[in-house]
């Protein structure tokens, strides 16, 4: 089942705290509605969350078609918790592997 939220609503909980990728130093910080991607914020209208063959998968997406392409290549586009408990982030151009760099409540 998919769920739309607007861009002022929580992300999940499993998705906030404070995130790195180890091999390139990508940084990610979800603190609330707001999401940091390399210290930027991501500039969405409203996401998707689905769960899809067991990873939780939180989708960006923007209204105004001709702010699309952009969109897609500069932003990240896509979080996904695998059911490995690995959390991934991607758009059309790269994806990142991201681990906890600081401990986060739910933990």
């Amino acid at each position: 089942m998919t769920a739309r939220f607007s861009n002022q609503h929580e992300l999940p909980p499993a998705m906030q705290g404070t995130w790195a990728d180890q091999n390139d130093g990508s940084t990610l910080a979800v603190s609330g509605a707001s999401v940091l991607f390399q210290g930027v914020p991501v500039r969405h209208d409203w996401y998707e969350v689905e769960e899809v063959d067991g990873s939780l998968c939180d989708n960006f997406k923007v209204d105004d078609p001709s702010r699309f392409d952009g969109f897609v290549k500069e932003n990240l586009t896509h979080l996904v918790i695998d059911p490995e408990g690995n959390f991934h982030g991607y758009n059309t151009k790269f994806g990142c592997t991201f681990v906890r760099t600081e401990v986060h409540a739910d933990d």
